[in-house]
């Protein structure tokens, strides 16, 4: 995987959000909704480690 910034992930999380309004419920707009978790995660994560933060807030 290349290594994406956190405007990248942010940028991916909006296009799978996007994606899973246009898939009118059902199995593939779950499965858009839940990468759209997953790069919003991803995407929160890489911002913090670029602002020199700890990993985890806990």
């Amino acid at each position: 995987m290349p290594g994406y910034d956190s405007e990248t992930c942010h940028k991916k999380a909006i296009e799978a959000r996007g994606a899973a309004e246009h898939k009118n419920g059902g199995r593939d707009a779950r499965v858009a909704g839940h990468l759209a978790l997953a790069w919003d995660a991803l995407a929160k994560a890489k911002k913090r480690r670029e602002q020199g933060l700890p990993k985890s807030k806990h």
